[in-house]
């Protein structure tokens, strides 16, 4: 008994931590991923240097931190019109995909958002960061075994960086889903991760 008021407490603390009542109601924004956040390069893979872009993929990444930037600062609609423009210039950019589905999340158009962290994943399938999101949105629109499917996803890339972020989204999903016991295992987890 005294092992399970001490889970529940960890449980409790956790979601204090995470700020659980504002923080799911507005889509969990410390969880949600932002472009470039994804993951550490493999070994051997050539890193990308400026000398390395197009003058169109430099203007879409240009167009796309401008888009981040808006979305931090909470001006959704005009994140959106920027990262509309990056992906006019390079429309095969996963990151404009990416930070396209977080905007239609807050937009709450979970239509367009899947839609938009499908094309990113079909660009970019290993992407921890892009799965994470894709995860948290399946989360928030109560699919959790699909959500749970894509958290395994990223948190099974070896370089993925962000991962205790993943487990606290993931606990937070479990809970929401039922599931105390694991929800418990995964929050203690992350903590041990953080």
């Amino acid at each position: 008994m005294n092992r399970a008021l001490a889970g529940n407490r960890i449980v409790v603390q956790w979601l204090l931590r995470l700020g659980f009542g504002a923080a799911v109601l507005t889509g969990l924004a410390g969880c949600a991923s932002h472009p470039g956040g994804a993951a550490l390069p493999s070994a051997g893979a050539d890193i990308t240097t400026e000398s390395d872009l197009t003058p169109a993929h430099r203007l879409a990444q240009t167009r796309l931190d401008l888009a981040v930037g808006y979305y931090q600062r909470g001006e959704t609609k005009v994140a959106l019109d920027e990262v509309k423009r990056a992906l006019a210039s390079d429309p095969n950019n996963a990151e404009a995909y990416n930070m396209r589905g977080l905007i239609y999340m807050r937009l709450e158009d979970y239509s367009l958002a899947e839609d938009s962290f499908l094309r990113a994943l079909a660009l970019k399938p290993r992407d921890g960061a892009i799965l994470h999101n894709y995860g948290w949105m399946l989360c928030q629109q109560r699919k959790f075994a699909q959500a749970d499917a894509e958290f395994r996803q990223a948190l099974a890339i070896p370089t993925y960086g962000d991962r205790a972020k993943t487990l606290k989204a993931q606990g937070v999903c479990e809970l929401q889903a039922g599931d105390k016991k694991q929800a418990e295992a995964t929050l203690a987890q992350a903590y041990q991760l953080d």
